[in-house]
């Protein structure tokens, strides 16, 4: 599914209540609470965060699991294509399942089309997560992390970075 198709999926399930798993220990839970479409993802009973998902993706490069230049591209594939690519790599399955139906929910609930930051906030966070593994980075994970958890806060200006992806912006 594509953001698109995922926000119309949402919309008609939220009529209902009930849930589903769209991956081995992801759950979502419909309705939510916040607009038409809202739900409550969770991931072994427990709601991950974007900042948790940061780290994970900055793990990942620092503990030479994938590079820097793999994840860049894997963001951006997500951020173009939403679920419908697949990879012969269990972990990146998972992880754009989760990426995909975390992300979809801030698209529902603050939506680019209504001037919000939509889906951009939190790939921005991700990719400055990657992107501060680097030795030319001048900020750590810890700034990204804080920078995730600015709720009902300002939208972090945006940093300065050699080649950024194209959905780097707000």
């Amino acid at each position: 599914m594509d953001y698109n198709e995922g926000i119309k999926h949402m919309k008609c399930l939220s009529k209902l209540n009930g849930e589903f798993s769209p991956y081995n220990g992801i759950t979502i839970k419909y309705p939510g609470y916040k607009q038409l479409g809202d739900y409550r993802l969770l991931v072994d009973g427990g709601a991950p965060t974007h900042a948790d998902i940061s780290e994970d993706l900055y793990n990942m490069v620092i503990d030479n699991e994938y590079s820097y230049n793999e994840l860049k591209d894997f963001l951006t594939d997500i951020y173009d294509n939403g679920t419908n690519t697949e990879y012969n790599d269990e972990t990146l399955d998972y992880l754009q399942s989760l990426i995909y139906w975390i992300t979809l929910q801030e698209e529902i609930n603050y939506p680019r089309t209504k001037g919000y930051a939509g889906i951009n906030l939190p790939f921005c966070r991700y990719f400055e997560a990657i992107y501060s593994s680097l030795s030319i980075s001048n900020f750590d994970i810890s700034e990204v992390k804080r920078r995730c958890n600015n709720h009902g806060g300002f939208k972090p200006n945006l940093y300065p970075l050699l080649n950024p992806p194209i959905f780097y912006h707000y």
